[in-house]
């Protein structure tokens, strides 16, 4: 298995954009270069580089000595052509719509609301889903003669 050899810009970009287009980095969510360089082992140099292009894709907007921020996705809402605004962002019209569907009512912190229960509750899935298997577990013990 050969494995391709990517720069830390491009690594710090493909995280980045990853949090972006999978709802973990909402619109208006502030991006610090930082907590991105340590998540994934890299200095802040290739992250400002990776922000940079983002910032010249139309996905984040970068503010002099205010830190950067994700673009929002309300620019349908303003009267662009739905398929103008995914090329810009790179995503297709299913996904535009299903943003869109879970989170076109919502304010920015209403999303990162929403954003945190839904891993609680996945994280609460699953502590009963292993309760559940203890449990099963303990009856199919406790019903065996030794």
């Amino acid at each position: 298995m050969v494995r391709e050899m990517v720069s830390a810009d491009q690594h710090a970009y493909d995280y980045i954009l990853g949090e972006i287009r999978s709802g973990r980095m909402a619109g208006g969510t502030r991006i610090k270069s930082e907590e991105i360089a340590t998540a994934i082992g890299v200095s802040r140099i290739p992250v400002r580089g990776a922000m940079r292009q983002l910032e010249s894709e139309g996905f984040i907007t970068i503010r002099p000595n205010r830190g950067a921020v994700v673009t929002d996705l309300r620019e349908q809402e303003a009267g662009a052509a739905t398929g103008d605004v995914c090329r810009r962002h790179g995503i297709s019209n299913a996904t535009f719509y299903k943003w869109k569907a879970k989170y076109g009512g919502l304010d920015v912190s209403e999303a990162r609301r929403l954003k945190v229960l839904e891993d609680e509750n996945a994280k609460l899935k699953k502590l009963l889903a292993e309760a559940m298997l203890d449990n099963a577990m303990l009856k199919d013990i406790s019903t065996k003669k030794f």
